[in-house]
């Protein structure tokens, strides 16, 4: 891949990021204290679920926002910090629901002793999995040993995992250096027709680029298996930056879902072709 044509992330992290990034993971302490108060008190195993995604995807908003305001354009330091902040907010939650589950009705001091004290903390989770607290249904047996341990795995990669993402695909946003502004991404309305051969488009794109509207043609509007455009955009700036993907829309019992496949990302063309584009 010719890194000419593609956007390339400068690796800057400006010193004026820090503060926000900084607030965006102690953000993560109250956020985790209130997760596990909610995991505790609503023993209800799919609406811990949504309790979980939506912690993680807080975490995620909180450091993305950090990201954009501080200019950050290091993917993988990005990654990192979202990683950290994901950390931070597990540890808490961690010491918050030990509180409230084995400190005799005084879950501020459990969760201020389990917070500083890490090793106690490791000890009393594999006491609790070896005991187990809850059951998929009511009335079942708990949870305990390895099965536990998948439920707890399957929610720190959540918790760690949706951070980490949501921060790097924050940091790999075109940005104008020159300017020092973000490209701003926007939707093309037409749907193309679907791209069967992804790596055969690619080259041919790469190799003639001033073809591009050639190489897209329009598809029906009833279509199920179809290509959507977006552009990322920056007023001032010579160029853009395209994107393209393939959607298929599959109906099954009386319920529809898009498949969604990247075609091509962030490839450079004229802000002139822009227009040509619609």
């Amino acid at each position: 891949m010719d890194s000419l044509l593609y956007y390339q992330p400068s690796g800057k992290l400006p010193a004026k990021a820090l503060p926000g990034i900084l607030l965006a993971m102690l953000a993560a302490v109250p956020m985790g204290w209130l997760y596990a108060w909610l995991t505790w008190h609503v023993p209800l195993v799919h609406l811990n679920v949504l309790i979980t995604l939506c912690f993680a995807g807080g975490m995620a908003v909180l450091m993305m926002l950090a990201l954009d305001r501080g200019l950050c354009r290091n993917p993988p330091l990005a990654a990192l910090l979202g990683l950290a902040a994901g950390l931070l907010g597990s540890y808490v939650q961690w010491a918050a629901w030990l509180g409230w589950a084995l400190a005799d009705h005084q879950p501020a001091a459990g969760w201020l002793y389990f917070l500083g004290h890490p090793q106690e903390s490791w000890r009393a989770v594999w006491q609790v999995n070896l005991a187990g607290t809850w059951s998929l249904r009511p009335g079942g047996m708990p949870l305990t040993g390895g099965w536990l341990t998948l439920v707890w795995g399957i929610e720190a990669l959540i918790l760690l995992g949706v951070p980490a993402l949501g921060a790097y695909s924050q940091s790999t946003t075109p940005f104008s250096e020159r300017l020092g502004l973000w490209f701003e991404k926007a939707e093309l309305g037409p749907k193309y027709v679907w791209v069967g051969d992804i790596e055969a488009f690619v080259s041919q794109l790469e190799s003639t680029p001033d073809l591009l509207r050639e190489m897209l043609q329009h598809a029906a509007g009833d279509a199920c298996r179809y290509a959507r455009a977006s552009v990322y955009q920056c007023p001032g700036e010579a160029y853009a930056y395209f994107n393209l993907e393939n959607v298929e829309l599959t109906r099954r019992c009386n319920r529809e879902k898009l498949w969604r496949r990247t075609v091509i990302a962030s490839f450079r063309i004229h802000a002139a072709a822009v227009a040509r584009l619609g």
